[in-house]
């Protein structure tokens, strides 16, 4: 059982405004367990102080409470340690929850915490940069780019939707991609560890965040209103069959090294977070983490 936490908290995340952390933080201490609060008042300066934290040795887990981009640099302060990476889902997309299954009550959080296996999971990595979940190049970056943070804080969700309709109307990206040596084009590309993308949406059955693959989805837009349509269907969760049926509008491929290349560049985003510009080199090599998970039926 562990007893010994170590929390990261991003304030900045969703719209719980900190309720959630603090009643799992109550329960983890009401059950005899330790909390130590990081005292930064960035992501980026609290991540520092999860790195010491983790190896420290003086830590059973390391808890992210945030959104995915806050549970991607709570993993890389314990890459290298035998400290395990708990979740406490407060942000907007939450991938990473409806991967997992994770828990959204405090107290099945905090007992998922104390009492919850260790899954083994294995990190991309981008520019060197280990990321958790994915990698975009095209719309999807276009779309973070666009994303206003404060209205997002506000509104959730719905503030992807002007986000989306901006990215949409700019000019579709010309993107060369180089999979394991084979060379490839598109208008959007995304280098995925797990299935699900954005929230609740399937983005593809080929790979999953509890098995060590990675998958390139390559979407091939003659227009706007294609693109458009393509967005659809991944929201649909339909890009599978889609795939399946005409692999020239996209194209599911399995990889360990993908190379992404934009004339003029485009924009990168890694687990929802801009990330800069292509050029971007992506490897399966991030790593690997110990991920608390809910105990299974």
């Amino acid at each position: 059982m562990r007893r010994h936490f170590f929390l990261m908290y991003n304030p900045a995340a969703g719209t719980a405004r900190g309720v959630v952390v603090d009643k799992v933080e109550r329960d983890l201490v009401a059950g005899g367990g330790s909390v130590v609060r990081a005292t930064a008042t960035t992501v980026e300066a609290a991540a520092v102080e999860a790195r010491a934290a983790a190896q420290s040795g003086a830590f059973d887990a390391l808890i992210a409470a945030g959104g995915d981009g806050t549970v991607r640099q709570a993993a890389i302060a314990t890459l290298g340690t035998p400290c395990a990476v708990g979740a406490i889902m407060i942000g907007t997309g939450n991938v990473l929850a409806h991967e997992l299954g994770l828990p959204r009550q405090p107290h099945a959080i905090a007992t998922m915490l104390r009492e919850g296996p260790s899954i083994p999971i294995e990190l991309g990595r981008a520019n060197g940069t280990p990321f958790l979940l994915m990698a975009g190049a095209g719309l999807d970056g276009r779309i973070i780019a666009r994303l206003h943070q404060p209205l997002k804080r506000w509104i959730g969700k719905a503030a992807f939707a002007p986000a989306t309709l901006a990215a949409l109307a700019g000019p579709l990206d010309q993107i060369a991609v180089e999979i394991d040596g084979q060379a490839h084009t598109c208008t959007w590309a995304i280098v995925t560890n797990a299935s699900y993308y954005g929230s609740t949406f399937r983005l593809t059955s080929a790979v999953s965040l509890r098995t060590p693959t990675m998958a390139v989805l390559l979407f091939r837009a003659r227009s706007r209103v294609e693109l458009a349509t393509q967005v659809i269907a991944l929201a649909l969760g339909r890009l599978d069959a889609r795939s399946a049926l005409d692999p020239d509008w996209v194209s599911i491929h399995p990889c360990t090294r993908v190379r992404i290349e934009a004339d003029p560049p485009t924009v990168v985003q890694i687990d929802g977070d801009l990330f800069g510009m292509t050029p971007v080199e992506i490897t399966r090599d991030g790593g690997q983490i110990a991920m608390i998970v809910p105990r299974g039926p």
